[in-house]
């Protein structure tokens, strides 16, 4: 099942954003132990995602037209996330540092999106 899960033909969102929650979810014991280093498990499991993209679509044909949507996925996730945590939260009190928190998240995701590669399957129809 995992195999089918980070199939190289769906693309590289699924598999980065799999790994950015396994990330996440693997800092959550230092959260318990109010270590706020928690917070940031989702770099590294974003990164690994857009690396195991890459490793297991290595078969795979160059598309020439993923390289600019590769740039415009990067900044749509990069500006979104900060955007919806400013909108639901305010800027005042925490909501500045809410924001600023989902703009990290936004740029590591991002960075794994970047690092995905252009390979992708060829599409159908």
């Amino acid at each position: 099942m995992a195999a089918r899960f980070f199939a190289p033909k769906r693309g590289p969102a699924i598999v980065i954003a799999a790994s950015a929650l396994l990330g996440a979810l693997a800092g959550l014991p230092l959260l318990m132990l109010d270590q706020l280093i928690g917070f940031f498990g989702v770099f590294p499991g974003a990164l690994l995602g857009g690396f195991a993209y890459r490793f297991a679509s290595s078969s795979l044909p160059i598309d020439p037209t993923a390289h600019v949507r590769r740039y415009k996925y990067a900044a749509i996730s990069f500006a979104t996330l900060p955007i919806i945590s400013a909108f639901g939260t305010g800027m005042r009190g925490q909501g500045f540092h809410m924001t600023i928190g989902a703009a990290l998240i936004g740029f590591a995701i991002a960075l794994g999106i970047l690092i995905s590669g252009d390979r992708r399957a060829a599409r159908m129809g």
